[in-house]
């Protein structure tokens, strides 16, 4: 009788060994299976990644997604001193940059700003390049270009982009933090 009850419990518990196993299993699946990248910072949802080979951040969001160069990368303007620019002040600098685009009114140099002129905002990739100004004001430039499904070039991830044609595919901006205001709004030209 003795024996019959061992097996019976042998049983029993291999059974719910075997589910506790399944169960352990399937949440690991599930695990790995769910974006644990996703962040949210201010009602943001974002994406961040490191770029191989680089000290750049990719960051995706739902509006925008673009490439925050690190103090160190190499640009055509190495002169100015740098910083590496943090998720709160791009998503600052992107807000700047919609109040700015919306005004319709002249930058800080007089340059017409204005939303028609350009593409939808979530149409650019961005690459945002931190950089302090002659009064020590951190600036962010933008540097942005229309998205192309076929860009197998990933050197815009580490390299910064010059381009001289291109209509309003492509466009930059300065947004400067302190003052919350825009600068040097430039649409590309047509060759």
């Amino acid at each position: 009788m003795k024996n019959m009850e061992c097996k019976a419990l042998s049983s029993s518990t291999s059974k719910i060994l075997h589910y506790i196993t399944g169960m352990l299993i399937s949440a690991l699946c599930f695990i790995a299976c769910t974006d644990l990248s996703n962040k949210s910072l201010n009602g943001y949802t974002y994406n961040l990644r490191e770029v191989e080979g680089s000290e750049n951040l990719y960051l995706q969001t739902v509006n925008f997604s673009g490439i925050i160069f690190s103090a160190n990368s190499k640009i055509y303007d190495n002169k100015s001193r740098r910083f590496t620019p943090t998720i709160e002040e791009i998503f600052k600098a992107e807000k700047i940059l919609q109040e700015c685009l919306a005004t319709g009114k002249e930058d800080s140099n007089g340059i017409l700003v204005d939303k028609k002129m350009i593409k939808p905002l979530p149409d650019y990739y961005r690459q945002y390049i931190g950089f302090y100004n002659d009064k020590g004001e951190k600036v962010i430039y933008f540097n942005c270009f229309i998205r192309r499904p076929t860009i197998d070039d990933n050197n815009w991830q580490k390299e910064e982009l010059m381009v001289k044609d291109g209509g309003n595919n492509y466009f930059s901006i300065l947004i400067n933090l302190q003052d919350e205001g825009c600068s040097l709004f430039m649409v590309h030209g047509v060759a």
